[in-house]
């Protein structure tokens, strides 16, 4: 199977735990603890990014490279996004009146391609790094 295919899969596997994990932990704060959806979708986030940065560093893309530098590219795609899904939120939320959970599941549309292509050609490309693009 293709290296690209391959990977697409196990990004979406992982981002769809992620997704599931997140959107739940912001739905609670927001609904549950009347939060705002700023401050749910930050919390919501730094949990995301732990989970997310374990799983596709060490099974989606498998990973070598040294962990500083890589932690800190896989946190500015993050930041990156986080703003994105934040100006996207408000946008929803603000101007077109959208419920805030709704308006969170249509951001993470596009928030995820985002992501996986940041960190595809970006965090995790080994082929820059002179790294084995196998999956043995």
């Amino acid at each position: 199977m293709n290296l690209n295919l391959i990977q697409a899969f196990k990004f979406a596997i992982v981002g769809s735990i992620n997704t599931i994990t997140t959107f739940v932990i912001y739905s609670i704060l927001v609904s549950q603890t009347h939060l705002s959806y700023s401050v749910s979708l930050f919390i919501s986030y730094v949990i995301g990014i732990l989970m997310s940065y374990i799983l596709n560093s060490g099974w989606t893309f498998k990973s070598k490279l040294k962990k500083i530098p890589k932690i800190l590219k896989f946190i500015t795609v993050y930041v990156f996004v986080f703003i994105i899904n934040l100006a996207l939120l408000f946008i929803f939320v603000e101007y077109f009146v959208i419920g805030e959970i709704i308006s969170q599941g249509i951001s993470v549309f596009i928030t995820t391609t985002i992501s996986f292509l940041t960190q595809k050609y970006w965090v995790f490309n080994n082929k820059v790094k002179g790294e084995s693009n196998s999956y043995d």
